[in-house]
Formats: C-alpha cells, sequence, structure tokens
C-alpha cells in the first residue's frame, strides 16, 4: 500500500503473506471485570497511538471475559478502513 501524505515524501504498508496477523489473545477470566470494565480495555487499546511507518496498520485483539464471553478488537489506520476502529 502506497500513500501520498502531504507531511510525509512518502508512506508504504508492505504485506508479507509470510507473516503472521496481528491477532493479540488475552485472557481476562477470574479477574471479575464488568463488561464496562472490558469493554473499556478495548476502547483504550483501539486509540493507543502507534508507528504509522514501523507498525502494522491493521490489529485484531481476542478478549476471553468468561469461559463462555469473549470480546473481538479490530483496530485499524484509516488508510486502510478510512479510520475504522471499535470494539465489535
Amino acid at each position: 500500500v502506497l500513500c501520498d501524505l502531504s507531511w510525509a515524501e512518502f508512506c508504504y504498508q508492505v504485506v508479507d503473506n509470510g507473516k503472521p496477523a496481528n491477532i493479540e489473545h488475552i485472557d481476562l477470566r477470574g479477574q471479575d471485570l464488568t463488561d464496562e470494565q472490558v469493554s473499556q480495555r478495548l476502547r483504550h487499546w483501539c486509540y493507543a497511538p502507534y508507528d504509522l511507518f514501523g507498525d502494522s496498520l491493521v490489529w485484531f485483539q481476542i478478549v476471553r471475559h468468561t469461559d463462555s464471553h469473549v470480546w473481538l478488537g479490530f483496530k485499524s489506520h484509516h488508510v486502510v478502513m478510512d479510520g475504522a476502529a471499535g470494539v465489535v
């Protein structure tokens, strides 16, 4: 992906088919957190800064809240999905 940015000479993202996807697994079982606390944690993760020139532009987070309750977080740079970052 090559982007034309007015404030940078160029910006690109290399896609490597041999590199694993950025999927972080978090196990919160036994921490006695409310749904709101887990949601806040995912919102914080969604809006954490990252290095546009060094990091991946797409991330996933799978959060196991209880044995039967799992959250999926997805975030991407707007270059990829026009700013979509959120909790599914």
